[in-house]
């Protein structure tokens, strides 16, 4: 089964596809964007605009560059599902909400299951670390799990890995349930 997973941020958003047979996990591919500088960090930058957007140009703009990131890794994978981390945040920024609702309106333009958005402590429960462990040792976990395919995955696709390995334990367990 494969799993996206995502990882919103006000600053940049991580992405992993994982793929998840019985409790071994492969990371499939992987991508962060820095929503600040509008690049992505592990394959270049995009051009910067020549002039100032106002806000509604730049979120249409960023919109149109995470959705195509997200076409490119859906017809290169054909992820299953897609889960998506909840903001841990009592009192969200207003650009973590522009960001997480506009990876939610992307996910939108697509027709696959979306699984119910997790908390980071959730997720880290679910894959055995205990859902108060620091983000590091979560890191290390997940690049454990994921092994020799976790080689250079940087820090915002790894919470996205960790985030879509949690959704697999997630639907084991309602498997068994059933």
């Amino acid at each position: 089964m494969t799993i996206l997973g995502i990882d919103p941020s006000s600053t940049a958003i991580g992405l992993a596809v994982i793929d998840a047979d019985e409790g071994k996990f492969e990371l499939v591919d992987s991508n962060a964007l820095d929503l600040k500088g509008a690049k992505v960090l592990d394959e270049g930058a995009i051009p910067p605009r020549k002039r100032k957007m106002s806000p509604d140009e730049r979120f249409v703009e960023l919109r149109g560059w995470v959705r195509w990131e997200i076409h490119d890794l859906r017809e290169v994978v054909s992820p299953e599902y897609v889960v998506i981390e909840r903001p841990q945040t009592r009192f969200p920024t207003p650009d973590m909400m522009e960001t997480v609702g506009m990876v939610r309106s992307v996910l939108c333009d697509f027709d696959w299951m979306i699984l119910p958005p997790m908390q980071a402590t959730t997720a880290r429960k679910l894959i055995g670390v205990g859902g108060n462990a620091s983000k590091q040792v979560a890191a290390e976990y997940v690049r454990k799990l994921l092994g020799d395919s976790a080689a250079g995955l940087d820090e915002h696709s790894t919470d996205a890995a960790a985030v879509a390995i949690a959704a697999w334990y997630q639907l084991e367990q309602a498997k068994e349930a059933a």
